[in-house]
């Protein structure tokens, strides 16, 4: 004789009942999923009508802020043909932002990178925050903004120009409506109509937050730090390829001992990119401190702490260092990742980093005058 709780007539029941309780928590818990998701959905739709209707609100301000610039006679700087061409359609405008992504895909790789803090006092860099560049109406937001001093030429061989802008600590915007942009066209000269069609009028049609999608505003140098053996960028690159190099000179590392006479450690060793040779006493003292010596750096014979790169291999290696240091201009040894680092054996101790423009380069256009 079974237990009664074990018996036929009452585990059956028990059972179903136990299942139909599974059903019921399972079919529960699906809605309570799904309601969710919908709840996700809603949240993430609302936050999108929410930017577009910012980005709309900014650019309508912005634009009634260029035409009433125009208005006052600026027109003939920021466009000869402004009259005409200040009602550029968006299907127009989309119809130009396509036509440059078939000609010139990469174009805008071959642009410097901005600085990742303003540069006021630097030659290669141009301030373009005076009263005819309007960056409360192209860039609403931004404090300051800078353009390339120089102009640089894709394998189009059409000339582009690097712009970065500015909040009030004079770091770069890096998105957004004060987010510097690209120039697809420019030129030396006060006024081009060229650039006006390409770059202005696309940017008055399209409203900032589509208009970046094609002339993406750049991030900024790309940061080494000095307690890092190898960074790796995320450019992958083909043998033969040349690329440009320049490091900001602001940007230091601190990483060794200095001996002064008596061998006595005088003061912390600092460099910029271009690394340090180190003389006698200092090399022997940071050899005992276990510091940078000679043979011991990835690069022998560099200088010690200097910016250096390799390539990535498809096999995870890497291959022999070269020298990056302030500026240099390197042709890719082979194809795969570019990865950056310090001419220093042992970093965990080092302190700063290191900040490089990186761009691409047509041989014969590398070096700039």
């Amino acid at each position: 004789m079974y237990p009664f709780f074990l018996q036929r007539r009452v585990i059956r029941p028990l059972a179903i009942l136990l299942i139909m309780a599974l059903v019921i928590l399972a079919v529960a818990f699906e809605r309570i999923a799904q309601t969710k998701a919908t709840q996700g959905k809603a949240t993430q739709a609302k936050a999108a009508q929410a930017k577009a209707a910012q980005a709309k609100a900014t650019q309508a301000k912005a634009t009634l802020c260029w035409q009433s610039s125009m208005l006052a006679s600026v027109s003939d700087y920021v466009c000869t043909k402004a009259r005409l061409d200040r009602y550029m359609l968006p299907s127009e405008a989309r119809r130009i932002a396509h036509d440059l992504e078939m000609r010139d895909p990469n174009w805008t790789e071959y642009l410097p990178d901005c600085p990742l803090v303003a540069p006021e006092d630097d030659p290669m860099w141009t301030n373009a925050s005076g009263v005819l560049d309007r960056i409360d109406c192209f860039h609403p937001g931004s404090v300051s903004c800078f353009r390339s001093t120089e102009s640089y030429r894709s394998p189009s061989h059409i000339e582009h120009c690097q712009q970065c802008c500015y909040d009030a600590e004079a770091k770069l915007i890096k998105s957004g409506s004060g987010a510097g942009t690209p120039d697809f066209r420019c030129s030396k000269k006060e006024i081009d109509s060229d650039h006006c069609y390409y770059d202005v009028m696309p940017w008055t049609a399209l409203g900032w937050l589509e208009y970046d999608r094609s002339w993406k505003p750049n991030q900024g140098m790309f940061s080494v730090p000095g307690n890092l053996k190898t960074v790796e960028t995320g450019l992958y690159l083909k043998k033969g390829e040349f690329l440009h190099f320049t490091a900001d000179s602001r940007y230091r590392v601190v990483w060794g001992e200095e001996v002064g006479a008596g061998g006595l450690v005088v003061s912390k060793l600092e460099s910029g990119p271009e690394g340090k040779f180190l003389d006698f006493a200092s090399s022997v003292m940071n050899t005992l401190l276990g510091q940078t010596t000679g043979a011991d750096k990835p690069m022998a014979g560099g200088p010690a702490a200097a910016l250096i790169g390799y390539i990535k291999l498809s096999d995870g290696t890497l291959t022999d260092p070269f020298l990056v240091g302030a500026e240099s201009v390197i042709e890719i040894p082979s194809d795969g990742e570019l990865v950056l680092g310090i001419n220093d054996p042992s970093v965990k101790d080092n302190e700063g980093s290191f900040a490089v423009s990186i761009r691409r380069c047509a041989k014969d256009d590398c070096h700039r005058e």
